[in-house]
């Protein structure tokens, strides 16, 4: 079950994020989910759940989220109460990015509802915090070199892949799907084959010019020696052997069988700072219960890596002047 990601979305997940990290170990954290309505029998869908049992007795919780420019009043309070019935939730959590109005506020306490607000900080607040906020991210570039195939009974050496196959290399490197395997009904990456095999033959070689390509983590890694952390490079031919008509390509002549692949790799260490994407309060009526600091790493193509830090806030730190209280 999901959901598009919109900016609502994107809102119920930081909330997610927020009390996943809030939470005890062992706490089961769900975004979105259906839980079944203990009166109509039918299944109701909230923003978030979460699951945890003390002794012997299971805990619900169950989270909603409203990422609105006006403030929150007492009718979205009171809907809540009577979802929160229905389903069976210990308590609920109303999560907004305004603040909530008195009456909202006063409807939470009788209704045994957690009003929460999520407020962004500004550049200047972000500039004027004690500690720094950055991330350092370590980075091993693999540049790809020239690529060899081998063929099995085949004496032609202007063999060649057809133009498809590679376009694909040239544009995605270990990414491209080229390899047709006995074992896959799909294409398969040059990644895809180095995490299959045992650690390949590895040659001294020169280093290559080809376009470098960051990678979180690719299997590549594993069969390299340690790159240096001065960012000196590491240069290694690869070699994989193939059993007969376990793999083939297509070729300008058609497909082919391999016998063995060749290929060549530049490793070489790299940090990169990264700035805070976003700095907010997690804020009750009285107290901020979190400051959150989040940053989110491009690691290349569509892939992307989160980082959420949440230091701990004394327990007397007061909300925001702008927060109601009750």
């Amino acid at each position: 079950m999901s959901r598009p990601r919109t900016r609502s979305r994107e809102f119920e997940l930081l909330a997610s994020r927020i009390e996943s990290a809030l939470a005890p170990k062992g706490a089961k954290v769900k975004s979105p989910d259906r839980i079944r309505d203990k009166i109509t029998g039918q299944y109701r869908e909230v923003d978030v759940s979460i699951r945890y049992t003390v002794g012997s007795c299971d805990l619900l919780i169950t989270i909603e989220c409203r990422d609105r420019s006006r403030v929150q009043d007492v009718t979205w309070i009171e809907q809540l109460a009577t979802k929160r019935a229905h389903v069976g939730a210990d308590r609920t959590i109303a999560v907004s990015s305004t603040d909530f109005t008195e009456a909202a506020l006063r409807a939470g306490v009788a209704h045994n509802i957690s009003l929460r607000r999520i407020s962004e900080l500004t550049n200047d607040e972000i500039r004027d915090l004690t500690s720094p906020l950055e991330v350092i991210i370590g980075f091993i570039d693999l540049t790809p070199g020239r690529m060899v195939l081998v063929y099995r009974d085949v004496s032609d050496t202007s063999l060649a892949l057809d133009e498809p196959s590679q376009n694909l290399f040239n544009s995605l490197a270990w990414d491209a799907p080229i390899f047709r395997c006995k074992d896959a009904s799909d294409p398969v990456t040059l990644n895809d084959l180095i995490a299959r095999s045992v650690p390949p033959t590895m040659q001294s070689t020169g280093a290559t010019n080809s376009q470098s390509t960051p990678f979180p983590r690719s299997p590549i890694l594993d069969h390299l020696p340690e790159v240096p952390a001065d960012g000196s490079p590491v240069s290694r031919t690869m070699r994989l052997e193939i059993e007969d008509g376990e793999l083939s390509v297509v070729t300008d002549q058609g497909p082919k069988l391999l016998r063995e692949l060749l290929f060549e790799v530049t490793a070489r260490r790299r940090t990169e700072k990264i700035p805070a994407s976003r700095v907010a309060d997690y804020s009750d009526e009285h107290r901020i219960v979190s400051r959150f600091t989040e940053y989110e790493v491009q690691l290349g193509g569509n892939k992307s890596l989160r980082i959420f830090s949440h230091p701990t806030i004394e327990s007397n730190t007061e909300a925001p002047e702008n927060c109601d209280k009750a």
